[in-house]
């Protein structure tokens, strides 16, 4: 029965798109289009096939290779197609060439280029023209999302009624055949933040690639539809919240009776997109374990309110993605990735007007005043000496905490209590950072036990600048056990 629902529960290229008319470029000229079509390879990624023919051979530069050399870069193009009658529009945008044949026929005074042309592009858009509503209702649509059980349900109904009425004998259509269907799942929560709304859902298992579990966020204009800025960031937490990183395909819009007006597909960031929808997840807060997910709504309206609130200021989708490169990285190389996303976020927090403190010992001007005697007689003692000007600016800048002082006047300001374990692993980004390597088993122990550690402390860190004060996942020790935030966290084992 899924299938009837791919229309409206999943993004447009969900089958390929055949494209009956091309529009004509300088660079490609053509006089019959033998097929255009635009779909999705096994990653996921947007590519595009074209077969023409062409009889006229010294009209327009088909031959794209012969004037680009190897290694050049290249600019990228746009095509425009659309259906037979012209009531749907297709804009495929940074198409790159990555592969022409030509094939010569009727080799006489009148010869026929048969050209296959295949391309890969960024992003399409499908428009519709014949519905001239309003949007109401806009999807975004991801993949690698949770596999978790949601708090709410949703309702389907599929019916079928097949009638028939012979011409001439029957004066009306009898009922040959009705089927109804019904099916209920609970894959969906609502979330509320500043007076809006927006649903977040499972999409129907075999709907999208089945190598993902596939996930949309829904906006309707009652409850406020957010520009693309806000949505991209509501994606960020609720990714963050799930625990994988949800991979944009595309968005859709409605009008109030689902049917579309525009889709648009792009490509999912990244590489090794299948190996990273596959792997498993743990959601920071607990979302995997049943009981705490029927708490979801409640969280979800909480950390999505914070998370707005504070992601400019705080600088909160560049540590998050930092967080999110250093999970696909191979172990010991992304604890300095994690440590730089900690870091932007210690420096913004100290930039804020959060900050008490601001990062310093004391404040610039007084403490300039305070040495300005000093500062002057030791320039003259220094006069003959080359590192003068280092060894002044150091004293200069004294003031100024150095980065570990800043880590741990940043945990004493947003009270997270850190032990022993999160200050070795604090410790073990610079031994990675500076050449450490891993050479035995006892190594690989170590480095997962801090790589483990340091992510429950960046997690942990996360949640308490969002205010939350429920429970989170300690990977840090064995069992990863659930714990509240107000406790002090235990050493590892």
């Amino acid at each position: 029965m899924n299938n009837f629902f791919t229309a409206s529960e999943w993004e447009g290229m969900h089958e390929k798109y055949d494209i009956k008319k091309l529009k004509e470029m300088d660079y490609l000229v053509i006089d019959r289009l033998l097929n255009f079509e635009v779909f999705r390879d096994d990653d996921y990624k947007i590519k595009g096939k074209i077969m023409a023919e062409k009889t006229d051979i010294a009209k327009g530069d088909t031959n794209y290779y012969e004037n680009h050399q190897a290694g050049e870069i290249v600019e990228y193009t746009n095509l425009t197609g659309s259906n037979s009658y012209g009531t749907v529009t297709y804009i495929i945008d940074q198409c790159l060439i990555t592969a022409r044949n030509s094939q010569y026929t009727n080799l006489g005074e009148n010869p026929v280029e048969k050209l296959v042309i295949e391309f890969s592009a960024s992003q399409v858009l499908k428009q519709y023209h014949g519905n001239k509503s309003n949007t109401e209702i806009l999807i975004d649509w991801y993949i690698n999302g949770p596999d978790i059980s949601f708090p709410s349900s949703t309702e389907r109904q599929f019916i079928s009624t097949t009638k028939r009425k012979r011409s001439n004998i029957d004066p009306d259509y009898h009922l040959v055949n009705r089927q109804k269907q019904n099916s209920s799942s609970r894959d969906c929560a609502i979330v509320e933040y500043n007076g809006m709304k927006f649903i977040v859902f499972a999409v129907l298992k075999d709907i999208g690639p089945e190598w993902s579990h596939n996930i949309g966020v829904e906006y309707r204009r009652e409850w406020g539809i957010p520009n693309e800025t806000e949505r991209k960031a509501i994606a960020e937490i609720l990714s963050f919240a799930f625990g994988g990183q949800l991979l944009n395909v595309g968005s859709t819009e409605y009008d109030s009776d689902y049917n579309p007006l525009k889709e648009i597909s792009v490509n999912p960031w990244g590489k090794n997109v299948v190996s990273r929808c596959k792997e498993s997840k743990t959601s920071p807060v607990g979302f995997y374990y049943t009981d705490i997910a029927f708490k979801m709504e409640d969280i979800l309206n909480h950390l999505v309110k914070k998370y707005l609130a504070l992601r400019e200021s705080l600088k909160l989708n560049s540590v998050l993605s930092r967080y999110w490169i250093a999970k696909d990285m191979p172990l010991g190389t992304n604890l300095p990735v994690l440590a730089s996303g900690l870091e932007v976020l210690v420096d913004s927090w100290f930039k804020s007007s959060i900050s008490k403190n601001k990062g310093i010992h004391i404040d610039k001007d007084t403490y300039w005043v305070m040495i300005e005697d000093e500062l002057s007689s030791l320039s003259l003692k220094l006069d003959n000496y080359p590192f003068k000007e280092k060894i002044l600016n150091k004293l200069k800048f004294a003031y100024n905490m150095g980065v570990n002082e800043k880590k741990e006047k940043f945990f004493e300001e947003i009270n997270l209590p850190i032990n022993i374990n999160d200050k070795k692993a604090l410790r073990a980004r610079n031994d990675m950072a500076h050449g450490s390597t891993i050479k035995s088993e006892k190594d690989i122990i170590k480095t997962l036990r801090s790589s483990r550690t340091y992510e429950t402390l960046f997690e942990r860190t996360i949640l308490k600048i969002l205010d939350y004060d429920g429970i989170y996942i300690d990977k840090s020790v064995k069992g990863w056990p659930a714990r509240y935030m107000g406790d002090t966290p235990e050493e590892g084992c």
